[in-house]
């Protein structure tokens, strides 16, 4: 009876362990790539996941060795980042609310909108896809 209880005691650790594991792993998150924008050096790339839409900034890169180019209709495993993640609370902080524009550089600025949010992504160089 002992050597039973022992075993079945046994069984629910290992089952909780694994259970608690699987749970911290995150899940691919894929985006389908709708459009493919060029705007001086940068590209903006449009991405869909579920029913959200994600612009994607991507700097242009010469002399990059790219084996893996993306393409519009596939999907594709990134890790987004939003670009005014940092610059709103900046803008809140300052009262800066007539701010329209964000600079990224001289060769692309940014309207300031509600409704969309701009991201960027290591994943993708230029228009390369880097896993």
């Amino acid at each position: 009876m002992i050597n039973k209880l022992i075993t079945l005691f046994s069984i629910i650790i290992l089952v909780s362990c694994f259970t608690n594991t699987s749970k911290n792993k995150s899940l691919p998150e894929y985006y389908m790539i709708e459009n493919i924008d060029s705007i001086n050096n940068y590209y903006i790339i449009r991405a869909v996941r579920n029913d959200s839409v994600f612009n994607i900034i991507s700097k242009k890169e010469k002399n990059i060795n790219c084996k893996n180019k993306i393409f519009k209709k596939r999907k594709y495993n990134l890790n987004l980042h939003s670009v005014f993640k940092d610059v709103q609370p900046a803008i809140l902080k300052n009262n800066l609310y007539q701010l329209t524009y964000w600079s990224i550089d001289d060769s692309l600025s940014i309207k300031l909108d509600s409704i969309e949010n701009y991201y960027t992504t290591k994943n993708i160089i230029g228009i390369c896809n880097v896993k």
